[in-house]
């Protein structure tokens, strides 16, 4: 129904009554996408990354040199 003729319709209208159409059009939308609240917790960490380099001896870097086969023998 246009918005000009609305209120001739409530004025005839047996039941009278007024619907405001902005807030039925929020209600719908807001229904059709409501988001549950979420329960998700974090997980606690356990890596501890600065241990790992301790325990872990890398190779030096050097510059144009393999240092993946330092320990074999040629």
């Amino acid at each position: 129904m246009p918005k000009h003729e609305l209120s001739q319709n409530i004025a005839r209208c047996m039941d009278r009554s007024s619907v405001n159409t902005e807030d039925l059009g929020r209600n719908e939308v807001q229904s059709k996408w409501h988001v549950p609240v979420s329960t998700w917790e974090k997980p606690k960490c356990t890596e501890d990354w600065d241990k790992e380099i301790e325990d872990t001896l890398a190779a030096p870097f050097i510059w144009w040199v393999n240092t993946s086969g330092l320990n074999q023998e040629r």
